[in-house]
């Protein structure tokens, strides 16, 4: 991702794992935290701070935060569009919060070789997870129909559907095949996408 972008995915929270920031999605370098990341900041009982963060150069992150109630017992739909200059967060089609910068020029992540993480430290179930290169005006009624995904799509760079059986990667549906990593840590990648790993 380099341009404004669409993150959105099912979820459902069982518990925590003890970790202060339990990842919905990440592609991020291990030791400067550079890249971008939607999360979950767990508060206790049903209570968490939904975060989407992006990396945009010059030592400078722009991250948005919204409080939102997770049930055990239920799925929610969380949902996070940047495109240089605000962030919006959604749950289950509702709008939770802006965050502008419009004092700012817009401004974009920069390209990474790291490896995209799905469920990094993450404690429950995550489902139909889908990356666009871009803001989709209609991504949450996208996200509810899934057979009206058309994998196709040039601004759908990633789509994971843990489709695939028991495995440490999550095939991409695009047609990118930019393959995740499910609940491993990535330690370094290389400019040719080889990877070293290790459990948590």
């Amino acid at each position: 991702l380099v341009s404004g972008f669409t993150i959105m995915a099912h979820v459902k929270k069982t518990g925590s794992s003890g970790y202060t920031k339990e990842y919905i999605v990440s592609k991020q370098s291990e030791h400067s935290g550079k890249g971008y990341w939607f999360a979950l900041l767990p508060l206790g009982g049903e209570l968490h701070t939904l975060e989407a963060g992006v990396y945009v150069g010059s030592e400078t992150f722009r991250i948005a935060k919204a409080s939102v109630t997770l049930s055990a017992s239920a799925w929610a739909h969380l949902s996070v569009t940047y495109d240089g200059t605000k962030f919006q967060l959604f749950m289950d089609g509702a709008l939770l919060t802006t965050t502008s910068f419009d004092d700012e020029e817009p401004k974009f992540q920069r390209r990474s070789s790291q490896a995209v993480h799905v469920g990094k430290y993450f404690k429950g179930l995550i489902d139909n997870v889908m990356i666009y290169s871009d803001v989709i005006a209609d991504h949450q009624a996208t996200a509810l129909c899934p057979q009206n995904v058309k994998f196709v799509d040039d601004k759908l760079v990633g789509y994971y559907r843990f489709n695939e059986g028991y495995s440490h990667v999550t095939k991409d549906s695009s047609r990118y095949s930019n393959d995740g990593i499910i609940g491993l840590v990535c330690d370094k990648a290389t400019e040719n996408k080889a990877i070293s790993l290790k459990c948590p």
